[in-house]
């Protein structure tokens, strides 16, 4: 079990800087270096130029606004029916 327990403490530890790459979408402040994403993710040397208690604090956040809690869990509604199955073809 130590290599599951070593597995989970990283995914705790990676989980909100992750999160946090995916959903920051701006930032301002005394000292803060100018804000830029690249591919869509805010880059590792911007994340790090921030405390690591923010980084944390941000990212758990946005990863429980992305989560759904038990109670919305199964809550959308069948996707319809499709018209038909179309009939195969005879042609080989």
């Amino acid at each position: 079990m130590p290599n599951l327990r070593a597995a989970g403490e990283r995914w705790t530890g990676m989980a909100p800087w992750v999160a946090c790459r995916h959903a920051l979408r701006g930032w301002e402040g005394p000292g803060l270096p100018a804000f830029r994403r690249d591919k869509g993710l805010v880059p590792e040397e911007l994340l790090d130029v921030l405390p690591t208690s923010e980084v944390t604090a941000v990212g758990w956040r946005a990863f429980l606004l992305v989560s759904l809690d038990r109670s919305a869990e199964g809550n959308s509604v069948a996707p319809s029916p499709s018209p038909g199955t179309p009939t195969p073809s005879t042609e080989g």
